[in-house]
């Protein structure tokens, strides 16, 4: 990434908010007010049309876009505004700053990494579709030049973010298509997978796994044997599992407590639609459909897998499911009660918080004969070295030609104040890390052989001193003097980085005595 803008959400009283924006080309930081765009009960609307994919043709999608990107602007978007509206006063500070970083990245061709952070009360904003942005000329994320990242900051991690990783590492697969279920293509998915990280694979740095049968109980085996779960030591894990990728069905509402019903309802509904059965004492949260023993569908809520998450060593999960990125907003019927903040209870956000450091999912429906091109396309990049951010712009782009479905996968990372800026999920050994020290990545027996290709830079002087030899004298010893200051040792040390050269330069300076002392030896005892 060439450049990042933050954004950060904040809180004031009296219900109005504030928008902090810090540019990392000129180190700039400007703040303006945000004027919500939507009340929740419109964005409510605006969701569930977006979640209905054959409503959402490119006009649509661009007056949402445009009207988000006014509202970051300082604008107030709350009555209805055409495509070409254009600001008549003059352009506010946080304005300015966007129209000038686009116009900047366009006309030399960079790319910008947008991070948004919501601070206290702002949860709110973290359900609005900021994937949709328009500037009134295109998608800023649809063009591939612009990514964007929910950043859920951590105030109290100190240790920093845990990626990237290094190979050799395991992925693991889950496809889980239940008999009671619309069936999925899963074998075509995972084949997508495959070729994305066939490359790893080949070379070993790579090893992918699939999990046999899709149940909840084989993925906690799994993840204990490989994923850290429960596991104190490090070492135990010879291979760890870095990744899981979820293809399946997912749904966000509440789930029917009845045992014969079993149905997940609509998150506004107070008792279920199938049965009757009251809903009030039911939050609303994401669900998985794994598969039970006899292959059927099992839901799994997004509270389960959280706690199973929170202690393994995952660092990146993909959910290819419905709804997994899905937040409800709390309505008026929602029985308010300590720890039911309706952010936790959507899978993504409930796993970046159980301390996996990126998680990427989909708010909204998404069709499966798209999974396998976001696949392949999204590992390829990811095994090519780039970006979380890179690597769904390069899936989003290839999703623009098949439907108006690009803008559903999000990304969500956790991170600490002081690094937001976006960092490539895997980096081979050979690869320096920004905060490695320099010599961690030498090879020390490379540098103990240029060490000594040094001194060997040295044996013309032997030459030199062998023909001088048989005739001692000051001048003699002068010239090999001279004869050994002129040999091209810098250029051997050249190749040898600081901290080693003091190894080559002692064994050139232990060489250099060694032949004055034979010259003067020789110089004595031919005058006796």
């Amino acid at each position: 990434m060439s450049e990042t803008i933050n954004f950060l959400f904040q809180s004031r009283d009296k219900g109005h908010f504030e928008l902090q924006v810090k540019e990392s080309w000129s180190g700039r930081t400007v703040r303006g007010n945000f004027i919500p765009p939507y009340t929740t009960k419109q964005l409510n609307l605006l969701l569930k049309k977006l979640n209905t994919l054959q409503n959402n043709n490119t006009q649509n999608l661009r007056e949402i876009g445009y009207r988000l990107f006014l509202s970051l602007c300082g604008m107030d978007v709350t009555s209805p505004l055409p495509l070409n509206a254009r600001p008549h006063e003059a352009e506010q500070s946080v304005q300015a700053l966007l129209r000038g970083v686009i116009q900047r990245t366009l006309r030399r061709r960079g790319t910008v990494a947008l991070t948004f952070s919501f601070g206290v009360g702002c949860d709110e904003f973290v359900r609005y579709p900021w994937e949709l942005l328009h500037n009134g000329d295109l998608f800023l994320l649809g063009s591939g030049i612009f990514t964007l990242t929910r950043a859920l900051i951590d105030a109290d991690d100190v240790g920093g973010c845990e990626l990237p990783v290094h190979p050799p590492m395991r992925v693991l697969y889950i496809g889980s298509s239940p008999l009671d279920c619309a069936p999925l293509e899963t074998e075509i998915s995972f084949e997508a997978l495959e070729r994305g990280f066939s490359p790893l694979i080949a070379s070993g740095q790579v090893f992918l796994d699939r999990l046999e049968p899709p149940t909840f109980d084989q993925l906690v085996r799994y993840l204990s044997s490989y994923g850290g779960a429960g596991v104190f030591d490090d070492s135990d894990t010879s291979i760890p599992c870095y990744i899981v990728h979820f293809d399946g069905h997912g749904a966000y509402g509440r789930l029917c407590p009845n045992e014969e019903c079993k149905a997940v309802n609509d998150a506004e509904v107070r008792r279920c639609t199938n049965c009757g059965q009251s809903l009030s004492r039911v939050n609303p949260q994401t669900y998985l459909c794994f598969c039970n023993e006899e292959g059927y569908n099992q839901f799994i809520d997004a509270q389960s897998l959280r706690d199973l998450f929170v202690s393994s060593d995952v660092r990146l999960a993909v959910f290819s499911a419905c709804e997994t990125a899905m937040v409800a907003a709390e309505g008026p019927h929602c029985q308010k009660r300590p720890g039911a903040n309706p952010v936790d209870a959507s899978l993504a956000t409930a796993l970046v918080s159980a301390q996996v450091p990126a998680v990427v999912a989909m708010p909204f429906s998404l069709q499966d004969d798209l999974s396998p091109t976001f696949m392949s396309h999204f590992y390829e990049a990811l095994a090519d070295g780039r970006t979380l951010e890179e690597a769904l712009a390069r899936a989003r782009q290839a999703m623009l030609p098949l439907q108006q479905s690009w803008f559903i996968p999000v990304l969500y990372r956790r991170v600490t104040e002081s690094d937001v800026a976006p960092v490539p999920l895997l980096v081979s050994r050979e690869q320096p890390e920004e905060h490695d020290a320099p010599w961690r990545t030498w090879d020390r027996s490379q540098l103990l052989w240029d060490a000594s290709a040094s001194c060997v830079s040295l044996m013309p002087c032997y030459w030199r001193f062998r023909q001088m030899e048989r005739m001692p004298g000051p001048r003699n010893v002068n010239a090999i003097t001279r004869t050994i200051s002129r040999l091209p040792v810098r250029l051997a040390l050249a190749r040898v980085p600081w901290p080693w050269r003091w190894c080559a330069v002692t064994r050139i300076n232990s060489l250099v005595a060694w032949s004055v002392s034979r010259l003067r030896a020789a110089r004595l005892f031919m005058r006796l």
